[in-house]
């Protein structure tokens, strides 16, 4: 048995008990604060049951509730149905520890989404910035497989996509779909140039999402030519 701890108003969404953000947010801090073999080896828990004070939680419970059970600090059982492997995330968290910096919870949760493959990276609306994302951007250059990547909603500039224009260049993987979705942040023109010349990202590419940024009249050659090259 382990004990760990964790904030239970992250829980609450759209000011209703969200069971399952529960089971998430137990399964990152349970990764992050207990350094056992499993984590070492990136394994992290998929819960199953809750259980405090011998009663399950089933997500019904109201907000006083669970607010009085962080009130008085009461201890919730959570019963490991299986492990999965999440690569990134490891690597995520790895990276952040080397450059001394403390993981972002929104992204972890998001990586240990157990819906998508592990080529499916879905950080939307993270809160991240060229200088925070650098940990992130340096586990992908060690992952390498990416088939969809969504970055919207952000605040991220032209300096992301340069590295990530860095990182597709290094890659082996030269083959499959790409989606990137980098809709609603801070990239201008430079960063269509850069994508235009990165020949494996615009050969691979099939979907690309911009809107949403500082793009003027004069990307217009950029679009055309990513037009000519990509898939899509």
């Amino acid at each position: 048995q382990h004990l760990v701890y964790l904030d239970l108003n992250a829980c609450i969404c759209e000011a209703a008990f969200n069971i399952e953000s529960l089971k998430v947010e137990v399964a990152c801090v349970y990764h992050l604060q207990i350094p056992d073999e499993k984590s070492s080896k990136g394994l992290l828990p998929i819960i199953g049951e809750l259980k405090c004070c011998g009663n399950v939680l089933d997500g019904a419970e109201s907000i006083d509730y669970i607010g009085q059970l962080a009130s008085e600090q009461k201890c919730i059982e959570a019963f490991v149905d299986d492990w999965v492997p999440k690569r990134l995330m490891k690597l995520y968290i790895d990276f952040c520890t080397k450059s001394s910096e403390a993981p972002n919870k929104k992204l972890l949760k998001k990586l240990y989404n157990l819906e998508v493959s592990e080529d499916e990276i879905i950080l939307s609306d993270c809160g991240l910035q060229d200088l925070s994302i650098s940990p992130l951007l340096e586990a992908l250059r060690s992952h390498k497989t990416i088939a969809m990547l969504d970055l919207s909603h952000n605040m991220l500039g032209n300096e992301t996509i340069e590295s990530l224009q860095q990182i597709f260049t290094s890659s082996s993987q030269t083959y499959g779909g790409l989606t990137l979705d980098l809709h609603c942040n801070r990239f201008g023109p430079t960063a269509l140039f850069q994508i235009c010349e990165c020949a494996v990202m615009t050969e691979r590419l099939e979907v690309l999402n911009l809107a949403g940024n500082r793009l003027t009249d004069g990307c217009s050659s950029y679009l055309f030519t990513i037009l000519q090259k990509c898939k899509g």
